[in-house]
């Protein structure tokens, strides 16, 4: 049974709180931030942040990341990936196609060799599953301009945006301040933060591709990969594959190298993609080089995906050898 939790917002009408150097200047987006237009799945395909904790001084740092996916039978998708100790959580919401309502919301938790799947039929009409829990209809007001620094660069003349929101669950109730920082050339927030009487829960933008991005890095082309295995796509994973020709250079696969693929993929994953389920793939290095006058990216991932029935969790990782080709990138058969 699922506990509703009720989320009433107040709009914060003070400076800014967060910890970033501030700067007058000409606002770039609206005075209010809207809910549904935080996280718009049709203006990015992926993201991920560094998500650092602080309870009490106690530091701690882990990965979050956002994917997308459109028109499909649900509605358009949202999927929140957070990597925790020993497991990781996932959170699929589909929502309609005037982003005002959640069709569906799937949690899957995988902790060491454990799986639990939920489908929530409760409409919290929540967009990214974090601790700023967002909804479509929640409403943030324009503080100020900032200047802001994060692993993915610098945005100057960011527009800051507040609220605060009192959170009930059962019969406890606690409030937290959520600020968004946006800049109108990402699709995302450049960085948002959560700040309650237990700590602060910052959220620094790392990466984020546009919609139609499929692998112009390393990064974004396993992550493509494992979304199309997971689908049961396996026409679209061979096109990010290539192989070494007799003279050394690298092509598209041939008929028997997809249709060796399909087989072998249609047997891990199922023919559509129904027996084997993608939870996770995360790169977390890339060490490039040059061979013969080609870029070449050598990747460390690691992935956890499970069957469901009946549930059984695999842990797994491996390296790739990717190509840049045409300024995108394939994976080395």
């Amino acid at each position: 049974m699922v506990k509703r939790i009720e989320i009433i917002l107040t709009v914060i009408v003070l400076a800014a709180i967060l910890s970033v150097s501030g700067c007058a200047g000409e606002k770039k987006l609206g005075e209010v931030l809207y809910g549904k237009d935080v996280f718009e799945p049709s203006g990015f395909s992926m993201a991920r942040y560094t998500l650092t904790v602080n309870e009490s001084g106690d530091i701690t740092q882990k990965p979050l990341m956002v994917l997308t996916g459109m028109h499909e039978t649900d509605g358009d998708r949202l999927s929140t990936i957070e990597l925790i100790e020993n497991g990781s959580s996932r959170t699929d919401i589909w929502l309609n196609k005037p982003r005002t309502m959640t069709n569906k919301m799937v949690i899957s938790d995988v902790r060491k060799n454990l799986m639990k799947i939920d489908e929530i039929s409760v409409p919290f009409n929540l967009t990214v599953m974090d601790t700023a829990w967002n909804t479509l209809e929640a409403e943030y007001r324009f503080i100020q301009n900032v200047d802001v620094t994060t692993p993915a660069g610098s945005f100057k003349d960011c527009s800051m945006y507040g609220a605060s929101k009192t959170m009930r669950y059962g019969d406890k109730e606690y409030t937290v301040n959520v600020f968004y920082i946006m800049h109108p050339s990402c699709p995302v927030p450049v960085k948002y933060e959560v700040d309650s009487a237990q700590g602060s829960e910052v959220y620094e933008l790392q990466s984020v591709y546009g919609p139609d991005d499929i692998n112009s890095s390393p990064e974004r082309a396993v992550q493509s990969y494992f979304d199309d295995l997971d689908a049961g796509d396996f026409k679209k994973a061979a096109d990010l594959v290539v192989m070494s020709d007799s003279g050394g250079k690298y092509v598209p696969l041939d008929k028997a190298g997809r249709d060796q693929l399909s087989m072998n993929m249609a047997n891990t994953y199922g023919e559509k993609g129904e027996k084997m389920h993608v939870q996770y793939v995360y790169v977390d290095e890339v060490t490039m080089s040059d061979i013969s006058g080609t870029t070449i990216a050598t990747v460390h991932w690691s992935s956890s995906q499970y069957e469901r029935y009946p549930i059984k969790v695999y842990n797994i990782e491996g390296y790739f050898k990717l190509a840049l080709l045409d300024d995108r990138w394939y994976i080395i058969a």
